[in-house]
């Protein structure tokens, strides 16, 4: 089947200011919270690189959310200039710290987590606030979440990838414990419906749906001719009573409903696949497989790290999880049972 794109997904960088810091101990003995590992991030961008040489650029980088551990503007500046440079540079004159992913913005999404709306106070309640987007120069307009982006290899007319962008850190209506504040999700129903009202009006206009592209460019797209992607931050399916979204069961039907190829996310900080299975309204299909990926984090010192790698066509997708095992990333998938599967790619059909 013809690629229609190639996708990598990152999650939980946890940068704090300085990059070269491997730890920071304030961040762990006060605030429960972890930050990058220099050499990780030095090993991912060498990684990432080799695959370009090897397989050609990938078409988008998705960031789902942790990109900082204080929601400060100088993590994001830090997080900024590792993921979209050639290199990453300080002192002066200039010393190459390590090379960067490059991912400009005609080929990024990055999404807040709940760290990246951490309003810096003792207990790190996620607070509401455009500290992320205005620091991050997200010049396209979306005042409102979900938002929907288009991405298209070749000519117009041809299939397309669709990604609908979430902010799933609570709002004025979350429950207001500390640690709930701190680690929960949720995605309201009115943005759930507000979802739904999206992908439905594209769908209607047929081969003439309006989506803007990454650049902010409009394009059209017919819905039943394109791969589907909701993209979010908190995990709907970790059983925890402090991590568990609020209402992840609403979100995980109006995935299915709406016809969700893949649902992909972070905050766990480890890896993880889930299938369901349902009606969906837009296709008519009574049967409608949604899969639900849950990235590990790219470089948080305490965790294991990984990324993922999503080579997508019409009726699926070659799946490749990069697990950092014995101070280098290895290849493979995962099983049904969540572990490391050596070998790749995994094939998954839609």
């Amino acid at each position: 089947m013809e690629r229609i794109a190639k996708l990598i997904q990152v999650s939980d960088f946890h940068f704090v200011p300085r990059i070269a810091h491997e730890k920071r101990a304030f961040y762990e003995l006060h605030l429960r919270a972890g930050c990058h590992s220099f050499s990780k991030l030095v090993a991912l961008a060498r990684e990432i690189d080799a695959l370009q040489f090897q397989d050609g650029d990938y078409d988008a980088l998705l960031m789902t959310g942790d990109l900082s551990t204080d929601g400060s503007p100088d993590s994001f500046a830090t997080g900024l200039s590792y993921i979209q440079s050639n290199v990453v540079a300080a002192g002066s004159p200039a010393l190459a710290l390590t090379i960067g992913l490059n991912a400009t913005p005609d080929r990024r999404l990055l999404l807040p987590g709940n760290h990246d709306r951490w309003d810096r106070s003792w207990f790190g309640f996620q607070r509401q606030g455009a500290v992320f987007e205005n620091v991050l120069k997200l010049t396209l307009p979306h005042p409102n979440y979900p938002y929907v982006r288009g991405l298209r290899r070749t000519a117009n007319g041809s299939p397309a990838v669709l990604f609908f962008v979430f902010d799933s850190t609570p709002g004025v209506f979350a429950r207001l414990w500390p640690w709930d504040r701190l680690a929960r999700g949720r995605i309201d129903q009115g943005a759930l419906d507000y979802f739904f009202k999206i992908a439905r009006d594209i769908d209607q206009a047929g081969a003439n749906g309006a989506v803007s592209d990454f650049q902010g460019n409009p394009m059209n797209v017919q819905y039943s001719n394109c791969v589907r992607i909701a993209l979010l931050h908190h995990h709907p399916f970790d059983r925890r009573s402090t991590t568990l979204m609020e209402n992840n069961e609403e979100f995980v039907r109006a995935c299915v409903r709406a016809g969700m190829h893949l649902v992909l996310f972070g905050h766990d900080h480890k890896e993880f696949w889930v299938p369901r299975f349902g009606p969906c309204a837009l296709t008519g299909n009574n049967n409608h497989q949604t899969l639900f990926f849950c990235c590990p984090s790219a470089s948080e010192y305490r965790s294991e790290q990984g990324f993922y790698s999503f080579d997508l066509d019409l009726l699926g997708f070659n799946f490749t999880f990069y697990k950092w095992k014995d101070r280098q990333f290895a290849a493979g998938g995962l099983d049904e049972n969540h572990q490391f599967l050596p070998g790749a790619p995994q094939r998954f059909d839609f």
